[in-house]
Order: structure tokens, then C-alpha cells, then sequence
């Protein structure tokens, strides 16, 4: 599962689900995001999916500023985890 926050009213504004954690996966729940809220930011941990030049292009054409976490770093998880029950 890939979730989409806002965190200022910390409301989920996109998401997505498959067996496996793929580029694919994190650019479709970032789809319906973009059409709801178009943030101006995003951020995210170290995941390749989340590396990957696709993700990255979607981020651009839509004029997003990316962040990523330091390695080890999950401040942002428990508000993820938080919202989708996990």
C-alpha cells in the first residue's frame, strides 16, 4: 500500500494498493494527489520506488519540490501509519 498525505489537515488525498512496493504503485496513489490537492511538496523515505527516474518525472511535470529522509530516519511514518490503521 502507498498512501498520499496532507499533512495540514493530515488527510489521505491519494493511495493505491498491489502485492509488491513498485514505482508503478507510489505513481498511481500520487495520481489522484495531484488532481485533488496539487501539493507543492512531497516527501518520502529512501525507497528505490521512490528514487526511480519515472517517479521523479511525474514529480517534475507537475512542478513538485522532493524531499527524501535521512537513511534511518521515520519521523513522518507514524502519521502514515497513524491514518491507514497499521
Amino acid at each position: 500500500m502507498a498512501v498520499v498525505l496532507d499533512l495540514y489537515p493530515r488527510a489521505v488525498v491519494g493511495w493505491a494498493m498491489a502485492e509488491r512496493m513498485t514505482r508503478e504503485l507510489v505513481i498511481a496513489a500520487l495520481t489522484p494527489a495531484i488532481w485533488r490537492r496539487r501539493p507543492g511538496r512531497v516527501h518520502s523515505d529512501r525507497g528505490s520506488q521512490y528514487a526511480s527516474g519515472d517517479y521523479h518525472e511525474v514529480l517534475e511535470l507537475h512542478g513538485f519540490l522532493c524531499g527524501m529522509s535521512r537513511k534511518g530516519d521515520g519521523k513522518l511514518r507514524p502519521l502514515a501509519e497513524g491514518r491507514t490503521g497499521q
